[in-house]
């Protein structure tokens, strides 16, 4: 299957979905966020899993904080597939079609991946709870939308990691919990 077919896949699954996706977005509590199930072609999925970089290999940036240990990013020279992905989610007819869904107009994708990119946890490690940048250091635009992708096939529960989408006001404490579970998920968040 060529990647031109995967591309249109995924662009005519979500047009497809939009509506319910809509729907999801806006029913989420305690705030927006939305996953997607089924994102991807199995097989596009797989391919992206099997050219995931091993963690030995050279381009990848350790960060160990306070609130990350033994994790990994990788913001440029991306695998081809991989690349290929990015370009999907840069693609004006993929941000058109999730500004439908959120209501957040005129996306833009972030051309450096701060922020962004690959990343993996390593055994023993973990990334703690934690807010985001606001506003991109470099294009100084206001950061709207995380999207991501989990490429862990066959995870399970005991293994933790799970996603929490944490909602902190004075009393007002709730959180979201999401399974990185699928090789096939998107989830967005706001």
């Amino acid at each position: 299957m060529s990647t031109q077919v995967d591309i249109k896949a995924v662009l005519k699954s979500l047009r497809t979905r939009k509506n319910h996706l809509r729907k999801k977005w806006f029913e989420s509590k305690p705030f927006h966020y939305l996953c997607i199930d089924n994102f991807l072609p199995i097989q596009m999925a797989d391919n992206l899993l099997r050219c995931y970089p091993n963690p030995q290999l050279d381009g990848w940036i350790e960060t160990n904080y306070t609130t990350q240990i033994n994790k990994q990013r990788c913001e440029s020279g991306f695998p081809e597939p991989i690349d290929e992905f990015f370009s999907l989610t840069a693609m004006p007819e993929f941000t058109r079609l999730i500004s439908e869904i959120t209501d957040i107009n005129n996306l833009i994708p972030d051309p450096k991946q701060i922020g962004g990119g690959m990343h993996q946890i390593l055994p023993g490690g973990f990334l703690d709870v934690h807010i985001d940048f606001n506003f991109h250091p470099e294009l100084k635009l206001h950061r709207q939308l995380n999207l991501l992708l989990y490429l862990n096939k066959d995870w399970k529960r005991e293994y933790e990691g799970c996603l929490e989408l944490w909602f902190y006001f004075e009393v007002i404490r709730t959180r979201a919990i999401l399974s990185p579970s699928l090789s096939e998920k998107l989830e967005l968040s706001e």
